[in-house]
């Protein structure tokens, strides 16, 4: 299967309020950040707060990566977006995947500030540094007690079959996506 760890697309949505809090109280507004008493639709001051920590200063995955030697068969850190990570992770392992977008690990502060679009920014945000791996099916377990013992969230997001490329479904049905590439230093 195809694995990631952690929540990804946080730090995207962390840098979009960076991003609406330098152009001003308008733009923040247009990203649900508010005062001390944020509206039922707004993000939190505390969810905000806790994404643009995952933008400033991202947690490395280095007891899960030790843990998962010999069990994971591929991995890599997810720097520029899972469907760009993983899509490099397939072919430097000489195959594909298919992708349920309804798997992805997406945190309650991304879903409260993108709503249903957070699973865009999963895909194509970049910097949240989790893991995407692959390892057969019958390490499942094994994966379920690594993650219990180094007290980090793993998702399986997907699975592997021949050919070359990653495919995603949304409710069963393949959907087109054309990737935006993350833009590390872009406006």
């Amino acid at each position: 299967g195809l694995y990631l760890s952690g929540s990804v697309g946080d730090a995207a949505g962390g840098l979009k309020i960076l991003r609406a809090a330098a152009a001003g109280p308008v733009a923040q507004a247009a990203v649900g950040v508010t005062g001390a008493v944020p509206t039922a639709d707004a993000v939190s001051v505390a969810d905000a707060a806790w994404l643009k920590q995952r933008f400033e200063c991202p947690t490395p995955r280095v007891a899960l990566g030790q843990a998962l030697r010999g069990i994971a068969s591929a991995c890599i850190d997810v720097s520029d977006g899972v469907f760009i990570d993983a899509t490099r992770l397939l072919a430097a392992s000489g195959c594909a995947a298919t992708v349920e977008i309804e798997r992805l690990p997406l945190s309650a502060a991304l879903r409260q500030l993108l709503g249903n679009e957070a699973w865009r920014s999963a895909l194509c945000g970049g910097e949240d540094y989790e893991l995407c791996f692959t390892a057969p099916e019958a390490q499942a377990g094994a994966i379920a007690a690594i993650a219990e013992r180094t007290g980090q969230a793993v998702t399986r997001i997907g699975v592997l079959h021949q050919g070359s490329g990653l495919v995603l479904t949304a409710a069963g049905a393949v959907m087109p996506f054309s990737p935006a590439v993350f833009d590390h230093f872009g406006d």
